[in-house]
């Protein structure tokens, strides 16, 4: 009975899979080729009843054949010209006109059949068996419509071969139309196990590219933790180490900077203020930082403790220095009145350095910028230094 309830289906697996798939199987159903060889051949076995003298039952069958074949013509260039993507509303429009095309064949081949002598009878026997297996081919995509049409087709020749006393051929059709459903049940049950074994196989890709996308995301949110500062939401030193060994091979014709700043008199402010106030300090500092270099190229880090550094591909000595005094001015004039009881402002120390021929490696680099960074604390603190020149800036 499990195989037999897919008769039901308008269109099988309807609810299932990608709408592409339903659109093309509608769109050969819709398709016109199968319905002229079938008024074909229902043309020529009414060529026996013609001779015959029977006019008024050809000229009824032929008029019945003329208005299904409008009808699928109509139907197939509406389909093609279709702006309502509704799948449903399209499948509807297909059932109404299959069962239109049932009742269409079965008429005409009722009206060949009744009267004719046995040559005639049974060249529209075959015919409409013919018929019938043509569209049983097709009847697995849409069961119940085609099945509608099967009936139809052959009730109606049943009920004329009964009225001229032929009772077996009634129950021959009846018996045909039973085997006819049988084979119909499996084909609808064969063919709904390949679309769900599809639905299913494009779910389960569908998941895992869910997967692989939420561990990508996953992957890619802890790298940026590895590479981020918890306190200060900038670079941490293992993603700074990376972007100077990288920058500093990248182009050693280019001009490479390094700047190292350092906020003046720390562990006094810690100790006056307390850690927390201090850590508030250190996020102040970093947010300026990011600030100032926003929309650059510029890497920027949390070296250690107070202590930040800026990558500057690109710029030479004297934009290394505009930005360190740029940045020192700007951490100057931060305001940390919201921070309780805090002093009124802070100070940072810049240390910069610039590439040349003698830096054979980014440690190099880095202990230029440490020494002007020292100088800069030397003189005074609250002042850039940069390595082999004076001060460029002070407060």
């Amino acid at each position: 009975m499990r195989q037999f309830r897919h008769l039901t289906h308008i269109m099988i697996g309807l609810d299932l899979g990608r709408p592409e798939t339903h659109w093309r199987q509608l769109g050969e159903l819709y398709r016109i080729t199968p319905h002229l060889l079938a008024a074909l051949a229902i043309g020529l076995a009414a060529l026996h009843p013609w001779l015959d003298g029977q006019t008024g039952a050809v000229s009824f069958s032929a008029g019945l054949i003329a208005f299904q074949i409008v009808m699928r013509i109509a139907g197939q260039a509406a389909f093609r010209r279709r702006s309502d993507q509704s799948l449903k509303k399209w499948t509807r429009i297909f059932a109404a006109i299959s069962v239109a095309s049932g009742a269409c064949w079965g008429l005409s081949l009722a009206a060949l059949y009744s009267g004719g002598n046995g040559d005639s009878q049974l060249i529209v026997l075959a015919v409409g068996c013919g018929i019938i297996q043509s569209s049983a081919a097709r009847a697995f995509m849409s069961p119940a419509p085609m099945l509608i049409n099967i009936a139809l087709l052959m009730s109606t020749v049943s009920i004329a071969a009964a009225l001229e006393g032929q009772w077996m051929m009634a129950l021959i059709c009846l018996v045909y139309f039973l085997f006819q459903l049988t084979y119909l049940a499996r084909l609808s049950d064969l063919y709904l196990g390949e679309i769900l074994a599809e639905y299913e196989r494009e779910t389960a890709l569908q998941q895992l590219a869910d997967a692989n996308r939420k561990l990508k995301q996953a992957n890619e949110q802890l790298a940026r933790h590895a590479l981020t500062d918890g306190l200060t939401g900038i670079a941490n030193r293992r993603s700074f180490d990376a972007a100077l060994n990288a920058a500093f091979a990248s182009d050693t014709q280019a001009p490479l900077s390094l700047i190292l700043l350092d906020i003046d008199h720390f562990k006094a402010f810690n100790d006056s203020h307390g850690h927390q106030v201090g850590d508030d300090c250190l996020r102040l500092v970093g947010s300026v930082i990011a600030e100032v270099l926003d929309g650059s190229d510029f890497h920027a880090a949390r070296y250690g403790g107070e202590e930040f550094a800026l990558i500057l591909p690109g710029a030479d000595a004297f934009e290394a220095a505009r930005l360190a005094e740029r940045l020192r001015r700007a951490i100057a004039a931060a305001e940390l009145g919201d921070l309780a009881d805090a002093a009124p402002s802070i100070s940072a120390s810049f240390g910069a350095a610039t590439r040349t021929r003698a830096d054979t490696s980014p440690a190099d680099l880095v202990a230029r910028a440490d020494r002007a960074l020292y100088r800069a604390k030397q003189k005074g603190r609250n002042r850039v230094a940069v390595d082999g020149d004076g001060d460029i800036a002070t407060a």
